[in-house]
C-alpha cells in the first residue's frame, strides 16, 4: 500500500478509536459523576513504553538506510575503479570493456530509479548479471592470450569487486524492519489512544486538540519509519547521484 494511504488510514483509525473510547467512558461518567479519571500513572507508563518502542524501531530503520547508502557508494566506487583500470588495455579492448561498463552504469541507475512495484526490476537484475558475465569472460580471454599482471590483473580484481558488490545493494533494498514490529507499534498506539480517550470520558472533558496532536505525531513517526525502511516508496531515498556523476564522467 502507498505510504500516503497508510498515513491517512492510520490517522483516521487513531482518532476514531479515541472518540469511541471517550464516548464509552463518558456514558459511565454520566451515570456516576464520582467515577473520575485516576489511572494517570498507567497512562504515563504506556506512553513511555510506546516511546521506547518507536525509538528502537526508528533506530533499526536508520541503520538499514545507512547500510543501503553505504553499499551503493561502495558499488559506485568499484565501477569507477574498473573503468579507470580499463585504460591499461590497448584498443579495441579498452573501448569494448568501457562500453560494457557504461551500459552497466545505465542499468544500475535505472534499477535504483524505478519504484518498488515496477515490473522491470527483475529484467534489470538479469541484464546486470549478463553484463557482468560478458565483461568477466572478455577480460579472462585477454588474460589467457596475454597473461600480463600489470594490465589485466588490476582490471580483473576491479571487476571481481564490482560483481561481488552488486548483490549487496540489491539485497539491502529487500532487508526491512520486520512487519511484526510495525504492527506491534500500531497495536500499542491503538491501545494507548483508546485508553486515553476512555480516561478523558471518565473525567467528562474531551481533549480533542490533544488527541489530534498525538495522532499526528504518531502518524508522522510511522511515516518516517516506513520512508526510511522502504526506500523505493517514500520521499527519503538513498540517492544514486554518485552513479549519475560517474555516467557523466564516462561520457567525456
Amino acid at each position: 500500500m502507498d505510504i500516503g494511504w497508510i498515513d491517512l488510514i492510520l490517522f483516521v483509525v487513531l482518532v476514531a478509536i479515541t472518540e469511541i473510547s471517550f464516548l464509552t467512558g463518558y456514558r459511565r461518567f454520566k451515570k456516576d459523576k464520582r467515577v473520575g479519571s485516576t489511572q494517570t500513572s498507567t497512562l504515563s507508563a504506556m506512553q513511555t513504553l510506546l516511546a521506547l518502542l518507536m525509538a528502537f524501531t526508528v533506530s533499526m530503520a536508520t541503520v538499514r538506510f545507512e547500510t543501503r547508502r553505504f553499499n551503493l557508494a561502495t558499488e559506485t566506487n568499484a565501477i569507477g575503479t574498473a573503468y579507470r583500470r580499463a585504460a591499461l588495455l590497448k584498443e579495441p579492448h579498452r573501448g569494448q570493456i568501457r562500453g560494457k561498463l557504461r551500459a552497466y552504469v545505465d542499468n544500475r541507475i535505472e534499477f535504483y530509479r524505478l519504484p518498488y512495484d515496477a515490473p522491470d526490476l527483475e529484467r534489470l537484475n538479469r541484464e546486470a548479471l549478463a553484463l557482468q558475465g560478458e565483461s568477466w569472460e572478455y577480460v579472462s580471454e585477454l588474460a589467457q592470450k596475454d597473461p600480463n599482471p600489470v594490465t589485466v590483473g588490476p582490471l580483473l580484481s576491479a571487476l571481481n569487486d564490482m560483481v561481488t558488490l552488486q548483490e549487496k545493494p540489491s539485497s539491502a533494498f529487500e532487508n526491512h524492519v520486520p512487519d511484526s514490529i510495525i504492527f506491534l507499534i500500531m497495536t500499542a498506539a491503538f491501545i494507548l489512544m483508546g485508553y486515553l480517550g476512555y480516561l478523558n470520558g471518565l473525567s467528562g472533558i474531551r481533549h480533542f486538540e490533544g488527541t489530534l496532536v498525538l495522532a499526528v505525531m504518531f502518524t508522522l513517526t510511522v511515516t518516517v519509519i516506513l520512508d526510511l525502511d522502504r526506500p523505493r516508496r517514500g520521499s527519503i531515498n538513498v540517492g544514486y547521484e554518485g552513479l549519475m556523476r560517474l555516467r557523466d564522467r564516462f561520457s567525456r
